[in-house]
C-alpha cells in the first residue's frame, strides 16, 4: 500500500485529533485500496439516529479519501429528529424549550467513519455504505448519539462481567 496514502491519512484532522491511531490508519489505507479497485461508484456515509433511522450523505467514491481523512460535517439537527423527520426542538429560539449547548442554532456535527463497517450493498453493486460515529466538530463524543450509547453500554457490561 502506498506510503503517501498512509501519510496523508496521518496528517488528516481525524488522526491528529486522536480519533484514528496508527493501526486504524493502516486499515483505512488498505481498505481504500480495495475500494478503489471495486466497481463501487457511490458510498453512503451514515449514522443511526436515536430511532435507528440511517441518516447521512451519499458521496462519489473519489471523495471517500477526504471523508476518511477529515470526517464529514452534517447538520446537528439530524440528531434532533422524530420518526416523521421533524426537528423536535426549536433550535433557533432563546426560549427555555429551545436546544441549549453545542447543538443550539443547528450547529454542525462531524461523522467519523468506522471502516470496519464498510459494505458493498448486495442490492446495488455500484453502491456501498460505511457507518460513522457522530461527534462534535472538536472530536468530543456526543453523549446521546446511538453509537456512543452502545459503546458505553457494552463497556459497562464488560466491566460487570469482570466483577
Amino acid at each position: 500500500m502506498p506510503s503517501d496514502l498512509i501519510q496523508r491519512l496521518k496528517r488528516g484532522s481525524l488522526a491528529r485529533a486522536g480519533l484514528y491511531d496508527d493501526e486504524a490508519v493502516e486499515l483505512l489505507a488498505a481498505k481504500l485500496e480495495q475500494i478503489n479497485q471495486s466497481p463501487v461508484e457511490t458510498v453512503r456515509v451514515l449514522f443511526a439516529d436515536q430511532h435507528g433511522i440511517l441518516r447521512g450523505k451519499t458521496i462519489v467514491k473519489e471523495a471517500l479519501l477526504s471523508v476518511l481523512t477529515n470526517g464529514m460535517n452534517v447538520p446537528g439537527t439530524l440528531l434532533l429528529k422524530d420518526t416523521s423527520h421533524r426537528t423536535v426542538f426549536p433550535v433557533w429560539t432563546d426560549t427555555k424549550s429551545a436546544v441549549s449547548g453545542p447543538l443550539r442554532g443547528a450547529s454542525d456535527v462531524m461523522l467519523v467513519p468506522d471502516i470496519t463497517t464498510y459494505r458493498q450493498l448486495p442490492w446495488s453493486q455500484q453502491s456501498a455504505w460505511v457507518l460513522c460515529d457522530a461527534v462534535m466538530k472538536n472530536g468530543r463524543p456526543i453523549d446521546f448519539a446511538a453509537r456512543t450509547v452502545l459503546k458505553k453500554s457494552v463497556q459497562q457490561l464488560l466491566e460487570q462481567q469482570m466483577q
